[in-house]
């Protein structure tokens, strides 16, 4: 999450907790925590959530269309 949040200046820590918890009750999120010391929590797209990447990518490339806006997130 901390990677996101260096992504996302000026959103708090608490609400992109709540959106990760909401995603998670909606099935589009998994998240696995270990039992080190710190504890160590990794979220990945569920299999749900893959199936939304095409249609958030297509959504993206009419928003850059028609509002003249690049792309700021590119996949890795």
């Amino acid at each position: 999450m901390a990677k996101l949040r260096n992504l996302l200046p000026g959103v708090s820590e608490k609400v992109l907790a709540d959106q990760f918890r909401q995603l998670e009750t909606d099935d589009v999120l998994r998240r696995e925590a270990s039992p080190s010391i710190p504890p160590k929590v990794t979220y990945s797209l569920s299999a749900a959530g893959k199936k939304i990447v095409p249609m958030m990518e297509e959504l993206c490339a009419w928003g850059s269309k028609h509002f003249g806006i690049e792309p700021t997130l590119r996949r890795s």
